[in-house]
This record gives structure tokens, sequence and C-alpha cells, in this order.
């Protein structure tokens, strides 16, 4: 027996429910595997991977926050964006992630107001993740 897994987002399914041997969720605590017959349990999702083992072999795909309940052999993962390596162009991930990890350290040395750090932080983690994505697919 496997998990059913599925990832909607408020546009559309992204990720049909398929089964699955084991789910890795990116939470706001770091991330949690979920195998069958976990306990029940609604968790935040982070800006990180969640990732699907089908078949012994490992589905990655970007999601940018949400939540995640699980239960009973199955996880349904309602996200605010989610993407696949393809969806996105290595190149701009790679500069975008050089870029807001400059502007992220800047803001830290400058003494900014908070705003502007949690605004470089966000920025810099969905830049990190997209490239990490993409880093990991090749």
């Amino acid at each position: 027996m496997s998990i059913k897994v599925g990832v909607m987002t408020s546009e559309s399914v992204f990720f049909q429910e398929r089964n699955a041997d084991e789910v890795i969720l990116p939470t706001s605590g770091g991330p949690i595997s979920i195998l069958k017959n976990h306990c029940e349990i609604m968790t935040g999702l982070d800006v990180g991977l969640l990732q699907c083992r089908i078949n012994n072999q490992w589905t990655s795909m970007l999601v940018m926050g949400g939540f995640a309940v699980a239960g009973k052999n199955k996880v349904v993962a309602v996200v605010h964006e989610a993407k696949f390596a393809d969806e996105i162009d290595p190149e701009e991930a790679e500069t975008s992630f050089l870029t807001t990890q400059q502007a992220y350290l800047e803001a830290l040395n400058k003494g900014t107001g908070v705003k502007e750090r949690v605004e470089a932080l966000i920025a810099f983690k969905k830049a990190k993740v997209r490239y990490q994505l993409i880093k990991a697919t090749r």
C-alpha cells in the first residue's frame, strides 16, 4: 500500500493524485517525511521543494508556501504557487539567486529596517529554491 499525493494551487490541480512511497514536505520547522500509515497531521508549508518518491524515483516540485494535510495514507497540499524544473529558465534562476543573495547580504549589513530585511530574505528564499530545483534535476 502506498500514499496518494495531490498538490493544488488556487488556479488548478498541479500534481494529479499519484501513488508514492514517501513524501517530503518543506515546513517552516524543516522538511518532514511522510510514509504510509503516518499519523494524521496538518502543517504549514514554507517556500521549498516538495518531493515524492514514486517507484524509487524522486519527483521534485517547487512550492511557495501553503499547507498540507496528511492522514489515512493520503497527502493533500494546497499551495500558493508550484512549478516543475522544466518550467524554470536555468539562466534566470541562477542570475536571480545571485542577485537576491547579494541584495539580502547588503540589507543585513547596511542596517536597513526590518521590513526591508524581511522582503530581501523572502526574495532570496524564493530564488534559492528555484535554483536548488534546477541544480537537482541537472
